[in-house]
Parts: structure tokens; sequence; C-alpha cells
């Protein structure tokens, strides 16, 4: 089945870089090359010598690339599944696929099947972002989905999709946990572990997600450098690209607010710095906030 599996990696890495490598193509062109381009992965699977389990996993994982949903993978996945119970990889595939039409509490059972077979690094990272997505999430929740995305890591912490993962999870217990800022260091560090492996790099919402995590830490350029790296996998990525506007924005009014002195008179300015040092801010904290003014 290790040629199957390779047919099929190939496929979904040409997938995953494909504006990448066309660029200025369209959503359209790349339906059309992909549908060529999985006729071909399929017809290759079909000619190797397997278990009919075997084929059906493979045909279904062939059909199950991408983010969209695809009805006929999952009809052939529960039929591998109902072939083969015990083999975890079906049930982890079978939850990819159904998660993606919005079925997460089936995605979830199917991942916890998977661990139940065996403890294994694929079905530990999609529970852990499962978890995560579930409705009225908790802290005690969030706090598990990092565990697990852990427990991941350690199975093999040269995988740098697991490591990207834990990332994640640290990103999401930043927001929803309180934002403390060595929290997204933690996050910063994982992403930093994921970044040597060539498949991660290749995902634009990698760069997107890092992207985010240095805005937070208020380091603007490695921002803008991440989110301009999403858009050029993906420039269909209309939430970075809007992200990155924004920033673009945000920077540009504020460097014009600095260059214009905050539209302040200098009168102005120098009674707001007397009235503050009334209030016994020190003069160390007034110079460290209103030096750009006043220079």
């Amino acid at each position: 089945m290790d040629e199957g599996l390779e047919y099929i990696k190939a496929l979904a890495h040409k997938e995953a870089v494909y504006f990448k490598n066309h660029i200025g193509a369209t959503e359209d062109e790349k339906k059309l090359w992909y549908s060529s381009e999985l006729s071909e992965t399929t017809e290759l699977v079909k000619k190797l010598q397997l278990d009919a389990h075997q084929q059906k996993y493979l045909l279904g994982c062939a059909l199950n690339i991408g983010n969209s949903y695809n009805c006929k993978a999952e009809e052939i996945l529960i039929d591998a599944a109902k072939t083969n119970p015990t083999m975890f990889e079906i049930w982890n595939e079978l939850g990819d696929c159904i998660w993606k039409k919005g079925d997460k509490k089936g995605a979830q059972n199917c991942f916890e099947r998977a661990l139940n077979q065996q403890r294994n690094k694929v079905s530990l990272r999609n529970l852990s972002i499962v978890m995560r997505q579930q409705e009225s999430v908790t802290n005690s929740q969030i706090e598990e989905s990092v565990k697990i995305s852990k427990e991941a890591v350690s199975l093999d912490v040269t995988d740098g999709t697991s490591w990207y993962i834990l990332g994640n999870a640290y990103l999401a217990q930043f927001f929803l946990c309180g934002q403390l800022s060595n929290i997204l260091k933690c996050s910063l560090n994982a992403y930093g572990k994921a970044s040597a492996d060539e498949k991660v790099l290749s995902d634009p919402d990698y760069h997107y997600n890092k992207g985010i995590v240095f805005k937070y830490l208020d380091d603007y350029t490695n921002a803008l450098a991440y989110f301009t790296d999403a858009v050029t996998i993906h420039p269909h990525f209309n939430e970075c690209i809007q992200e990155l506007n924004d920033l673009k924005d945000q920077i540009m009014k504020t460097n014009n607010l600095i260059h214009n002195k905050g539209k302040l008179k200098s009168k102005n300015i120098a009674l707001m710095l007397r009235k503050l040092k009334e209030k016994s801010m020190g003069q160390k904290l007034l110079k460290c906030q209103w030096q750009t003014l006043v220079n």
C-alpha cells in the first residue's frame, strides 16, 4: 500500500502548491487541472494489487484531497471502515471527510474510534482541532486541546504538522483563555519548529496564523511578511487579504499621526504634558510615551 500512499501524497502536495506554481491562475482553472490529476491518480491506485479495504481507503483519500466535501469520498470510506473497522487510518480519513461538510461531532467520533485502535499523531491533532470548534467551548476543553496536541508532538517530534497544530492550540488558548504574551510566545516557538517541514510551509494558513501571532506581539514587520506569504501561496485567501489591507491601513494612519504630531498644536501638547506631570506619572514615563510628538 506504500506505493499508493505515495501517489496520494504527491497529488495532495501538487494541489496545495497549485497557486504558488501557477501565478495568476483562477479557481476554475485549478478545478479543471485537479480533475485531470485526480483521474490519473485514481487509475494508478486501481492498478495496484491490494486488499479491498486498502484500495477503498486510497481511493477515498484521493477524492478527499482539498478543502471541499466530497460525498463519493465519504461513501467509499464508510464502505472501507465496514470492511476493516480496525484500521485507524480509515477512521481518520472518514473523520476528515465528514468534517468538511460541517459534521464536527461525527468527525470527533471518528477520531476517537481511531484512537481506540491505536494512539497516533493524526487522530490526536485532528481531535485537538475539532474540540476547539465545538459549540460553547470551555477553558478546560481548550486546555485539553493543548494537552492532546502536545501528545501528538511527543509521538513524532520531527513532524512539522504536529508542531503547527500545537501552535494553533496555543493561539486559541491566547484568545479564549486570557490574552497573555507568554502563550503567544509558546505558539511562536511551536510554529518555529513546524517551519522545518516543507509541507507546512506550503500551507497558507500556517503563514496567516503566524502573522496573527506577530500582529498581537506588535511586530508588524513580520506580520505583514507572513500575511503576504499566505496570499502569495493562495491569492484568493480573502480573510488574509482583508487582514493584510487592514494592517497596512493601520500602520499608515499611525505613521501619519506621528508625522503630524497627532494633529495637535504645540501649545496643547505642552498642556497635556503638564497635566500628566501633575498626576505624578514621572518624567521617564512622559519621555517614553511622548517623545515622538515633541521631537
